[in-house]
């Protein structure tokens, strides 16, 4: 099952080798890069949408699960390593204890499902690693870069209104099933930032802002430089004043937090800083209105805090963490259960329904639906699984992925795994182009 070649390495036979280098190898080459490149940009497309399918029983992202993770698997079913089977085979064990020793036996059924749902999506991610660690570093830089642009010119038309109806014509056909729903806060967005916030194709405005912070953050820790940096922290700004989400707020920090990963001395990177706050003073000269609409919108924010107001800010940062300490009073060793939603309604001690009291945030229902044995095996688990593809930035990466995990839900998701693992993989392809940088002698580190 494990090649004995290197990863990416071509097969050379004695008799063919002088023609490796031939226009025909070349041209293939060409075209199998062109074919990475165009399932690595359907894949992300699909989990920044995630059209799911109902066919008795709701399919998350059916694109993604039913046509891209067949066809990425037959594509490298002989490249799986046994490292990856006995990361997965560990993940399903952990779901499993938890599954069984949390309280309510009688959920049993949607815990079980829940770890299919889990595993399917954590699958997937290494899917996309396997294809993300086959692409040449420019193609996935350009694929990234073209994605984050797209999004942006795209929530740009969109509030020119010249996406508008195609953009809501989508999302009435697509998210009609289920438990989506199509955003419908209108009002709600013209008050807080003087327009109504771009969707573009996704289910909620804060869906688009995620996947910009995903790609656009991607990208720079892929091709890192203090030019991108620059042009990453003005798209971001930009974004912010299209969009009008607090994400692409923890997008910037994100984008500066990499830069303190990638600096090298301290003239460099406070250059960097200078440059930033610079992209920050024009942008809010282009828009004066943008500083007093953000302060207005996180006053309003903070006189909520703790209150039973159903805002995105209670939802995302505060009512998932006081669930998880109910969580904890009660089922400290294995939470709930993974999936064991059903359980959070007898626990929490908010005066608001359970999916509310639940929230969206990935990392507190990571901690509900494990506890603290369960997660403790779960990091173990990923901790060796990182150690052993060769992470050398395994800090940067966690922060990465904590970052996403307060701005989404979700935590059985393909969205929230797919967008985990890109920034694995990026890591991961970073990580080697530091191992292999010649150093100063001019020999390989």
């Amino acid at each position: 099952m494990r090649s004995l070649r290197p990863a990416g390495a071509p097969y050379v036979s004695q008799r063919g080798r002088s023609s490796v280098n031939g226009p025909a190898s070349g041209s293939r080459a060409f075209w199998l890069q062109t074919l990475r490149t165009v399932l690595f940009v359907l894949f992300l497309l699909s989990i920044y949408v995630e059209v799911p399918l109902e066919v008795g029983f709701l399919i998350p992202s059916f694109f993604t699960l039913l046509i891209l993770m067949p066809l990425l698997a037959l594509m490298y079913y002989r490249r799986v390593y046994w490292y990856e089977l006995y990361f997965v085979g560990q993940i399903v064990l952990i779901l499993l204890l938890s599954a069984f020793l949390s309280p309510g036996s009688e959920w049993l059924g949607e815990k079980i499902l829940g770890l299919v749902q889990t595993t399917s999506s954590i699958i997937g991610g290494i899917l996309l690693l396997k294809l993300v660690g086959e692409m040449q570093n420019r193609w996935l830089a350009r694929a990234l870069f073209a994605l984050w642009v797209v999004l942006l010119v795209g929530a740009a038309l969109e509030v020119a209104g010249i996406l508008t109806p195609v953009s809501d014509a989508f999302r009435e056909l697509a998210y009609s099933e289920g438990n989506y729903g199509v955003y419908t806060s209108d009002d709600r967005d013209v008050n807080l930032i003087g327009h109504v916030r771009p969707n573009l194709f996704t289910s909620e405005p804060s869906f688009l802002a995620i996947g910009f912070f995903v790609f656009v953050n991607s990208w720079l820790v892929a091709a890192y430089s203090q030019r991108n940096l620059l042009v990453a922290c003005i798209a971001t700004l930009v974004m912010l004043g299209v969009a009008g989400s607090p994400i692409l707020v923890l997008s910037l920090a994100t984008s500066l937090i990499i830069m303190l990963f990638s600096e090298r001395n301290v003239s460099s990177l406070w250059f960097t800083i200078a440059l930033a706050f610079i992209g920050i003073a024009v942008a809010i000269y282009v828009r004066p209105d943008i500083a007093s609409d953000f302060a207005a919108r996180f006053g309003d924010a903070y006189q909520n805090i703790g209150t039973v107001k159903d805002t995105s800010e209670n939802r995302r940062l505060i009512y998932p963490y006081i669930t998880l300490v109910d969580v904890f009073k009660n089922s400290p060793f294995f939470g709930v259960g993974i999936s064991g939603k059903e359980l959070v309604e007898d626990y929490s001690s908010l005066p608001v329904a359970a999916d509310y009291a639940l929230g969206n945030n990935a990392l507190a229902m990571f901690f509900m639906y494990l506890g603290v044995v369960g997660s403790v095996l779960f990091g173990k688990s990923v901790h060796d699984y990182w150690r052993r593809m060769g992470i050398t930035q395994p800090i940067l990466l966690v922060i990465l992925i904590l970052a996403l995990s307060q701005t989404m839900g979700g935590f059985e998701t393909p969205r929230f795994w797919g967008y985990t693992f890109l920034f694995i993989g990026v890591m991961w392809k970073r990580s080697k182009m530091r191992h292999t940088a010649p150093n100063r002698s001019g020999t390989v580190k």
